[in-house]
């Protein structure tokens, strides 16, 4: 029961005491989501189960200066049979903000928090094993107090983007096409010494035909372009991001 009090009491003043930018979660009508606890019992023998869950109201436990979880459970006709006791999770929700460095071009993350305070009693050995799991979603973030006028960057960095990939594969086309007629020219020079007269070239003197810089351009371009690309794609999930995605074990 202390293990609860201390966790109930610390969730209600977790704005108080966190370090990070946290904020609890809530309906669509503002009320708070309630936290709760679940515990599971032996039913019947030591085979089957019951699961039973009681919510535990922000504004309950903001009310007394003395919080007791078994009085709580015990008001609610909540109990909890250790005999028979499987596990039992204190479940809360919150919402976390990262902020991004520099904010004047990036946006925050927004993440959906939905942690539980797990008390295992499954191998019955007289110890309780306590643990914490943690699921994040990514959100996306509304009403975070960041500045509009400063977004301006992000559509203007995308538009940088294109406009250089753009250009890397101008220029990459172009290298391409002067290596590829420079082969060519190649080909014919040594098709022209061979008939006209009877020699070979050697070759150093076919390297001549084959413009290093060209080949160092064309790797440079194939490399901006692909760090372009991954940028973009990287970018595109604060910006219209509808993916949901889960993190286990957050």
């Amino acid at each position: 029961y202390d293990y609860l009090d201390y966790a109930i009491t610390s969730y209600t003043v977790l704005k108080d005491v966190s370090i990070g930018t946290y904020e609890y979660h809530q309906y669509a009508n503002g009320t708070l989501i309630p936290s709760f606890i679940c515990c599971d019992h032996y039913q019947t023998g030591f085979t089957n189960s019951r699961k039973a869950c009681l919510n535990i109201p922000y504004l309950a436990v903001n009310a007394t200066n003395n919080w007791s979880t078994q009085q709580y459970l015990k008001e609610n006709n909540f109990s909890l049979e250790f005999d028979k006791l499987l596990s039992c999770r204190f479940v809360f929700k919150v919402l976390a903000v990262k902020l991004r460095v520099p904010p004047d071009f990036n946006l925050p993350d927004c993440y959906n928090l939905t942690s539980a305070i797990v008390f295992d009693n499954e191998d019955r050995d007289g110890q309780m094993l306590v643990g914490l799991n943690i699921q994040a979603t990514v959100l996306s973030c509304n009403n975070t107090g960041h500045d509009s006028d400063r977004e301006w960057g992000s559509p203007q960095s995308t538009a940088l983007n294109i406009v250089t990939m753009l250009i890397c594969c101008l220029s990459l086309s172009m290298c391409l096409r002067s290596l590829y007629r420079a082969q060519v020219l190649r080909y014919s020079c040594v098709k022209f010494f061979r008939i006209q007269y009877n020699k070979k070239l050697n070759l150093w003197d076919e390297f001549e035909f084959c413009n290093f810089w060209y080949i160092l351009i064309c790797i440079n371009d194939m490399l901006i372009i692909t760090g372009t690309v991954l940028k973009l794609g990287l970018e595109s999930r604060m910006i219209g991001d509808t993916t949901v995605q889960n993190y286990e074990g957050y």
